[in-house]
């Protein structure tokens, strides 16, 4: 009898040891399924993903491309959203930016921001980089990361892990 215990308590252990190795973290889970997204880690937020199978120009733009810049948004859930910019031509090629000016709204009325802000005359850097990996004359990817500042610059959050898969 005691030895069917101890096989017993044995086997409980391996496996409730195997099953919590077998977890992922939530975050990981967050996988794009439409063929254009943007998706991004938020410190201390659960992850943001904006996709969609549609292109639809104009308002729902994700990329937007002028001829001495280019900005990447996103309006995610619950009022969330991601904006970033730097101050150089996107030239459909793959290439590497500085990030020159980023916001990430946390709530409809929360907001985090770095670059040039006229609002409460301040400019702090987004220390953050986009790198396009593919691009051709109609669609663009890639990755980035940047940080960005409560209005009285009391609280940082670094947005991570950023990727997109856009037309333009």
């Amino acid at each position: 009898m005691l030895h069917k215990l101890q096989i017993l308590f044995v086997a409980t252990f391996c496996l409730s040891v195997m099953s919590g190795c077998s977890k992922k973290d939530e975050k990981d889970d967050v996988i794009p399924k439409a063929k254009y997204y943007v998706s991004a880690d938020v410190e201390g937020e659960s992850p943001l993903l904006y996709e969609t199978d549609l292109y639809v120009q104009y308002d729902d733009e994700i990329l937007n491309v002028g001829s001495n810049s280019f900005s990447i948004q996103t309006y995610g859930p619950d009022y969330r959203k991601i904006i970033l910019s730097a101050s150089k031509p996107f030239r459909g090629q793959p290439e590497e930016f500085e990030i020159t000016s980023a916001k990430y709204q946390k709530s409809r009325f929360e907001t985090f921001q770095s670059g040039p802000n006229p609002f409460v005359n301040l400019s702090t850097s987004p220390n953050g980089r986009v790198m396009f990996t593919k691009a051709d004359d109609t669609m663009a990817e890639g990755t980035f990361y940047f940080e960005v500042y409560s209005n009285d610059l009391k609280k940082k959050i670094k947005v991570t892990n950023g990727k997109f898969r856009t037309r333009y």
